[in-house]
């Protein structure tokens, strides 16, 4: 059960923790009542009394009249609470139990956003949020961050670090790509040669394993709807081929660039970096090529 979900059951059950707590204070309170009135009684009493195995009992009369009746009042009494506030907790207790489970996670919710925030955010903490929504965004529709990719990661160990700016995921549809094991799984460990890092323990980051299912109630409660998942979708397919589409074009301007560099170049170090732009460039020229191919060819899944 998540937020905004909604909680079937009768209204006066979310009072009756409140009407318990109230009948226990007037049981308190009419005990004090009792105890003050017999101090108060010894207190006011003159003369010395007997001591109770020292009196005379009570008459069979008493006891069988008068102090009978009061004792099976007073057992009347309790057994028509009995009778009445057993069956009572019984048609409740359902009620109850699900109203804990609701509390429960609205608190890992409330727990979760403050995980997420960043200084842009209301629930930010500056001693518990980890700054989520830097890259993936407030609202959670995905964002930005800058990287260093290594030569490795750009497929050649001998090629400088470049620094980029890398489109962070949505997360507020990642239960229609992912189920919840996988979310916890990149959590916990990130994601390698991307700027996501590691936040459980297990995989070297602060947070225990109640920290990382509080932020998976919170992205649970910022999901969209099917339909507005599916808009996004269709929106990053048409950008991707877009994209795809002017990369040629793009490329080849710079490739045309680092011509006219080469040639305008006066120096053998000029001229040898100019070289390696070119090459670079050529480089590129190709790969975009292969990329719109690829897209232009690529059906949607």
């Amino acid at each position: 059960m998540w937020v905004g979900e909604e909680v079937t059951g009768p209204v006066f059950a979310l009072t009756l923790r409140t009407g318990l707590i109230a009948l226990n204070l007037a049981a308190v309170a009419v005990i004090a009542v009792v105890l003050v009135t017999k101090v108060l009684s010894l207190r006011a009493s003159r003369g010395e009394r007997l001591p109770a195995n020292v009196e005379a009992p009570p008459s069979d009369e008493t006891l069988e009249g008068s102090g009978l009746t009061a004792t099976l009042r007073w057992a009347l009494l309790f057994s028509a609470i009995l009778a009445v506030a057993l069956p009572l907790y019984w048609l409740l207790e359902p009620y109850r139990q699900s109203d804990a489970e609701l509390a429960f996670d609205e608190r890992a919710v409330k727990r979760g956003e403050v995980l997420y925030a960043n200084d842009q955010m209301e629930a930010f903490d500056a001693a518990k949020s980890l700054g989520c929504a830097n890259c993936h965004g407030t609202d959670g529709g995905g964002g930005s961050a800058s990287f260093v990719l290594t030569g490795t990661a750009q497929g050649d160990p001998e090629a400088r670090p470049v620094q980029v700016v890398w489109k962070a995921p949505a997360v507020n549809d990642i239960f229609y790509r992912f189920d919840e094991e996988q979310v916890n799984q990149i959590l916990t460990y990130g994601r390698p040669g991307t700027p996501m890092p590691a936040w459980g323990l297990a995989g070297g980051g602060p947070k225990n394993e109640q920290g990382i299912t509080d932020l998976i109630a919170y992205l649970r409660s910022i999901q969209v709807s099917p339909a507005k998942a599916r808009a996004a979708v269709r929106r990053a397919v048409q950008d991707l081929r877009d994209q795809a589409a002017d990369a040629p074009d793009r490329a080849a301007q710079n490739l045309a660039r680092a011509e006219r560099a080469l040639a305008e170049a006066t120096t053998p170090e000029a001229r040898a970096r100019a070289q390696d732009d070119l090459e670079a460039a050529r480089v590129a020229v190709e790969r975009s090529r292969a990329f719109a191919a690829e897209v232009g060819n690529a059906s949607e899944g």
